[in-house]
């Protein structure tokens, strides 16, 4: 249900986006890129398996205790199915 109440993209929330990802990679002591990379990379995994709309992941860093959280909506289609071995 939460994907059909998702907004348009805005110039704002782009902006806002980017200003996270940056502060999020200081946090990581990693660059904005590897960020980036590290995202790609785990998007392309998961799309082997199950269809992710790379535009939809949300990346967040918890401090207490650390963890590096990825919210990945899974697109839903009527021939989704899972890819065997």
């Amino acid at each position: 249900m939460r994907v059909f109440l998702r907004k348009k993209k805005t110039p704002k929330t782009i902006a806002k986006e980017r200003l996270s990802n940056l502060l999020l990679a200081e946090r990581m002591d990693c660059s904005p890129r590897m960020m980036l990379m590290m995202k790609n990379d785990i998007t392309q995994t998961i799309n082997r398996y199950i269809p992710v709309n790379e535009d939809d992941i949300i990346c967040q860093i918890r401090h207490t205790p650390a963890v590096l959280i990825y919210e990945i909506p899974i697109k839903r289609t009527e021939d989704t199915h899972v890819k065997t071995l």
